[in-house]
């Protein structure tokens, strides 16, 4: 997969123009009743003209895990992303995370689905993690009236806090 766009399409000299190229690639692997496999890599690029104002990329590899047993399937993913500012202007940042999902069937009418997804954002510069979790839920009731009615109920929780990085020599514990 290969994308480029690019801005500022009246040329106008006053204006910063910058250009985005996202290339990605993936492969999974499948075979009937095993799990499915992905990996995958993506570049996502961005410069500006004049690249003093915009210089960047994005690198992130990724891999899925995926199977489905009867009626239920559950999936494992897990990416992993660095972003690099060349310019210094923003902060550099890697990001990690990984999700958990379920989805079934209960009858003819009625699924349901959950997850949880935790990332770790690392400022390289300011040397800060800011760590995400989120959870989410859903129950869906099909035809409660044959074709004229059906319901879903669903929710979702994230809390996500910022935590300095511990340094080699910074002790655990506050002595």
């Amino acid at each position: 997969y290969l994308n480029t766009s690019r801005d500022n399409l009246d040329d106008d000299p006053n204006q910063t123009t910058s250009a985005q190229n996202l290339a990605s690639i993936s492969l999974s692997l499948q075979r009937p009743k095993y799990p499915v496999l992905s990996i995958g890599y993506s570049l996502n690029t961005a410069k500006g003209d004049p690249e003093t104002a915009l210089d960047n990329q994005t690198r992130t590899p990724f891999v899925n895990i995926a199977h489905t047993y009867r009626l239920t399937t559950v999936s494992v993913s897990f990416q992993k992303s660095d972003f690099e500012d060349k310019t210094d202007m923003s902060d550099d940042l890697g990001t990690t995370s990984g999700n958990l999902s379920v989805s079934t069937r209960i009858g003819k009418n009625i699924s349901t689905s959950g997850g949880a997804t935790v990332s770790t954002v690392s400022n390289i510069i300011s040397s800060t993690d800011t760590n995400t979790n989120s959870y989410s839920a859903s129950i869906n009731f099909a035809n409660i009236i044959e074709n004229k009615l059906s319901s879903a109920i669903w929710g979702s929780y994230t809390k996500s806090e910022d935590k300095p990085h511990l340094s080699p020599t910074e002790p655990l514990i506050d002595p």
